[in-house]
């Protein structure tokens, strides 16, 4: 049995500066869904759906978040993966924004804890003197 490979059209359309449409053309037509003539009433309404989209997503997370050490950013790290798993929290550019906070706030604990720690060994040092 002979499988023969599936080759995408390119769009015939031509652009402003004699240059090419690079899009691939719709099963069996000549045309991208963008540059087809039969399809402007379907592309105006593809544009008008578009529009009408959210384009803030808010995040309900049902208690107040509160980070006061590592603990608290793993468990909130836990539920943005959680959520962008599910759908219900959007890849880009929120989760993204959380996590990069979520490893400023580490960073900042971590270097917060070792002036700490560094605090106490200079006590300890000066009580020694």
């Amino acid at each position: 049995m002979e499988l023969r490979q599936k080759t995408n059209m390119k769009c015939i359309f031509i652009k402003e500066g004699n240059i090419k449409c690079r899009a691939n053309a719709q099963s069996g037509k000549d045309y991208c869904f963008t540059h087809d003539p039969d399809k402007k009433r379907e592309r105006a309404l593809a544009v008008r759906k578009g529009g009408l989209v959210p384009k803030k997503v808010l995040l309900n997370f049902q208690e107040d978040l509160v980070l006061d050490d590592a603990k608290d950013a793993k468990i909130f790290l836990a539920k943005i993966i959680n959520g962008v798993w599910r759908g219900v929290i959007p890849a880009t550019p929120i989760a993204n924004t959380l996590g990069f906070l979520i490893r400023c706030f580490l960073d900042a604990h971590d270097k917060a804890d070792i002036e700490v720690r560094l605090d106490e060994l200079e006590k300890k040092v000066e009580e020694k003197k």
